[in-house]
């Protein structure tokens, strides 16, 4: 009910990615090229489709689900622990993966690292559980939801061939190789259905997303960036739990799990420090992992716990050793966080501008909305594909008269590639006019006389651009 709570109170988006899937869904029945996109994850974008349809909220409240679906995820990995003795630690891993920071502000989002961390868990879970064909699927829809699955899948590839810990089938078996066979199932269905979108069959390389490139607009980061951001990611009050957790775990020969932490952590790192695969260096990645950090936090606690009162057998000690764990894991909880919900930041103005900018568009028909920021186009009910345009200097000049730009001090500097002191030259040779300007902390106020702010500034600043010639 909390998570609910805060998709209900939620007025807008931590960052415009949310609102481009969110996109990406609400048009996905119309065509088949938001499903298959590389960037969008066709997993995302199918799973949010019907909340899409129905705004915000509702999309959020599939990936609350998720998220819960993620915890009980934890739960069952934990149980199936054979090293772990204490009953309530499986209960715990609930508490210690919905209670991880950055997971309790995911779990009301759109953003795709919780579902990415949703079938990672149950992945594992069927596995763990003697289920392999269906871990194997699992496993190979993992790339449909973020681009780690195409790192982790030949590591889980090699896993599923070889480990003794899942099967007693001798390895590199006839059925061990028709699991790498079902690993290979999602990719192949995501590719069929992109030729059938694009009519090529070398799509996967003509799209794929241009900022997931050699050389990234975000810039280069250290290699070890991501280690310490996992113990940011942990908390650093659950780090030891976590730590004693990891090593429960490897004597129990859940080595695969704790490989995958690694794994994912170094390769977020050396992808940073490279500037590939668009990179921007970010915590959150890390969230992908929460089942397992969950699950690993909550097997250390419950064991050090046990440990540290297992020496007096009185009533107090028994009391205390099931409710220490439960107060430890609400500490992070009440630690100061980034807010609890999502306010509308760079988006604000947009809501305000669009009864001016419809008037305007209805007044022209064909007329071309010119927007980066993709709340524009959702905003406006206007398909991002069909019927809007990312801006761009052969975008304005190519727009028929009548159609409106609407620019912001972000998104267009930065994506469209145009300096903010070339905007303004740029939009007036292209024959556009002002029609209204709003500073972040401003009031919408139609055709102002002055200059409500130097783009040059820092601060935010929104206009909307008419084209007259």
């Amino acid at each position: 009910m909390v998570f609910v709570w805060i998709a209900w109170n939620s007025k807008g988006f931590r960052e415009a990615d949310e609102v481009s899937h969110l996109g990406y869904a609400k048009w996905a029945h119309q065509d088949l090229r938001y499903v298959v996109d590389i960037w969008g994850r066709p997993l995302v974008t199918l799973l949010w489709w019907i909340g899409a349809q129905f705004g915000p909220f509702f999309a959020r409240l599939t990936t609350v689900l998720v998220a819960v679906s993620a915890a009980f995820a934890a739960r069952r990995l934990v149980q199936s622990v054979r090293a772990v003795r204490h009953l309530d630690s499986a209960d715990l891993a609930v508490a210690c993966t919905l209670g991880l920071p950055l997971v309790s502000e995911q779990a009301a989002s759109l953003l795709t690292e919780i579902v990415f961390a949703s079938l990672l868990g149950w992945a594992f879970v069927f596995a763990r559980e003697g289920r392999l064909r269906l871990a194997a699927l699992s496993f190979g829809f993992l790339p449909l939801a973020r681009p780690e699955g195409f790192w982790i899948g030949p590591l889980v590839a090699c896993w599923l061939l070889q480990s003794k810990s899942i099967a007693t089938v001798p390895p590199f078996s006839g059925s061990r190789w028709s699991l790498v066979g079902l690993l290979a199932i999602p990719i192949a269905a995501w590719w069929w259905l992109g030729v059938a979108a694009y009519a090529e069959p070398d799509w996967f390389i003509t799209w794929w997303p241009r900022n997931w490139a050699a050389s990234s607009i975000y810039g280069h980061g250290h290699p070890l960036l991501f280690a310490a951001f996992l113990v940011s990611v942990v908390t650093p009050w659950l780090w030891p739990f976590f730590v004693a957790g990891l090593g429960i775990a490897w004597r129990a020969r859940h080595r695969m799990e704790i490989m995958v932490i690694v794994f994912v952590t170094v390769l977020h790192g050396v992808l940073y420090a490279l500037g590939s695969m668009g990179s921007a260096g970010y915590p959150r990645y890390l969230v992908t992992l929460a089942p397992l950090i969950g699950g690993a936090c909550a097997i250390g606690l419950a064991h050090v716990i046990a440990l540290v009162t297992r020496a007096s057998n009185s009533q107090s000690w028994r009391h205390a050793r099931v409710m220490l764990p439960w107060v430890i894991v609400v500490i992070p909880l009440v630690m100061p966080q980034r807010g609890a919900t999502a306010v509308a930041t760079d988006q604000s103005w947009i809501d305000r501008a669009v009864p001016v900018v419809r008037s305007k568009l209805s007044a022209s028909p064909g007329a071309w909305l010119i927007a980066d920021h993709p709340w524009a186009a959702f905003a406006l009910d206007r398909d991002p594909n069909l019927d809007a345009h990312n801006f761009s200097g052969a975008a304005l000049e190519l727009a028929p008269t009548g159609s409106v730009a609407m620019v912001e001090s972000k998104f267009a500097t930065r994506y469209g590639r145009i300096s903010r002191g070339d905007v303004d030259s740029c939009l007036e040779t292209c024959g556009f006019v002002r029609l209204a300007r709003e500073a972040v902390v401003g009031d919408w106020t139609p055709a102002p006389d002055g200059d409500a702010g130097d783009p040059e500034l820092k601060d935010f600043v929104g206009d909307v651009w008419v084209k007259v010639r």
